[in-house]
């Protein structure tokens, strides 16, 4: 999503979100390489990053533009072609930050306390997530994720199952060994089962 706005007649700023809670926590790391990524505005190629809300570790990562309006279309064009070209370049530069997923040994144990679990998944921690597919095995990741989604869709919270599928969802695309066409169709006939889009 990318968002145009005018800040004087002359000017216009344009915005995309890079980082987002779905994404996780805005780690340490992630904000190093944000202001690594902003140092002279080379990578940024003259826009820049910018966390939200400031300081904030449970908040995001907008990459900025501003540009003149007073330029032809042509030029409009492609200063929002490179705009694109250049979030997508840092989109993929951010997520190169994460540091290996590891399991924990506590991690079936962790998983029972699913209140504090969803908890967690719904303030940006994705740790359990992150656990989970970094389980040897695809089968074991599928049962363990699958196990998760359907107790949040049991409990026929729509905020709660919105915001740990999109975490799923979210996390499965960093995966490159993961095909999360697998846990769709199970999570889908779950939804039906309880007519949950009927409500929403």
């Amino acid at each position: 999503l990318i968002s145009i706005n005018p800040l004087l007649v002359e000017d216009m700023l344009v915005s995309t979100c890079l980082w987002s809670r779905e994404d996780g926590l805005l780690t340490t790391e992630i904000v190093k390489k944000a202001m690594e990524l902003n140092y002279l505005q080379l990578d940024t190629r003259g826009g820049a990053l910018l966390t939200y809300p400031k300081g904030g570790r449970q908040g995001g990562l907008n990459f900025v533009y501003q540009c003149s309006l007073d330029q032809s279309a042509i030029t409009i064009k492609n200063v929002l072609e490179n705009f694109i070209d250049t979030s997508l370049d840092l989109y993929k530069r951010l997520r190169e930050t994460r540091p290996p997923l590891k399991v924990s040994k506590s991690l079936d144990r962790d998983l029972e306390q699913r209140q504090v679990v969803f908890e967690k998944i719904c303030n940006g921690d994705r740790t359990i997530l992150e656990q989970i597919f970094a389980l040897p095995d695809p089968s074991m990741i599928k049962s363990r994720l699958l196990s998760l989604a359907f107790c949040a869709i049991d409990s026929k919270d729509l905020g709660l199952c919105r915001r740990v599928i999109l975490a799923i969802g979210n996390l499965a695309k960093t995966q490159s060994d993961f095909n999360l066409e697998i846990i769709r169709k199970s999570l889908f006939e779950r939804v039906l089962e309880h007519n949950l889009f009927d409500e929403d």
